[in-house]
Formats: structure tokens, C-alpha cells, sequence
């Protein structure tokens, strides 16, 4: 999802306005605006119900990871998940300590996008050279 410049900018203006040191509480001074939103009845069921979660914050928290300038969102095979939360729960590990071999996959990655499209162009180039 890409924000508009003007969107960045009242992103950056609330977490600006926020003092992330401090826990939010009822106390904290955060204006909020109320919505209303509809979701598939077996959705709620499972966010809500089964798991105990708190839905305004489970919201508010999905909202923050959107628009966040240091969060990266991606979706992975539930092995992979699973195999994530095995880690970080058994371990004294962050999510910032994945930062340097996140970029080396994505240099890995990269790589491999040069190379099938040089393919593909090499490919294209020899196809117009021969007429």
C-alpha cells in the first residue's frame, strides 16, 4: 500500500505526537476517532471470541504496522510462521536482530531478479538482431 505524500505526513505528525516510551493508557492524550467497521462473522468469532483479543487495539495495532516507517509486513507459508514463533519465543531474540540477514536475502533476491531479467533482455535483444 503507498501513501500520498500528505498521508506520510500525518503519519509522521501522530507518531510525532506520540511519546513511545510511555505505555498507552486511558490517561495517555491521544485523540481518537471512532469507526465502524463490518467483518465476516467467523473472522470475529476467531479474533474476538476464541482468542480473547481486544479488537479496537488489534485494529489500531494492524493500522500502526501499515504506516509504520520501520515495519515490514509479508506473508509466509504457516511452516515458516511457525517456525518463526518457535525461535523468537525460545530465544532472547528481537525482530531488529533479523535486520541484517533479512538484507542479505534480499540481496540473494535481488540478484536473482538481475539475472532472469538480463536473461529475458539478452533473450529480446537477439531476437531483434535477427530480423
Amino acid at each position: 500500500m503507498r501513501l500520498s505524500a500528505e498521508e506520510r505526513r500525518a503519519v509522521l505528525e501522530y507518531n510525532k505526537s506520540l511519546d513511545w516510551k510511555k505505555p498507552v493508557t486511558k490517561k495517555t492524550k491521544v485523540k481518537n476517532k471512532r469507526v465502524n467497521i463490518l467483518i465476516p462473522e467467523a473472522l470475529y468469532h476467531e479474533i474476538v471470541v476464541k482468542r480473547k483479543w481486544k479488537l479496537s487495539g488489534t485494529i489500531r495495532e494492524a493500522l500502526d504496522d501499515v504506516v509504520s516507517q520501520e515495519k515490514i509486513i509479508f506473508s509466509v507459508s504457516p511452516e515458516t510462521k511457525d517456525l518463526y514463533h518457535q525461535i523468537f519465543s525460545n530465544s532472547d531474540c528481537l525482530d531488529s536482530d533479523l535486520e541484517p540477514y533479512i538484507r542479505i536475502a534480499l540481496g540473494q533476491y535481488l540478484e536473482q531478479i538481475i539475472t532472469k531479467k538480463v536473461g529475458t533482455l539478452s533473450d529480446l535483444r537477439e531476437k531483434l538482431a535477427k530480423g
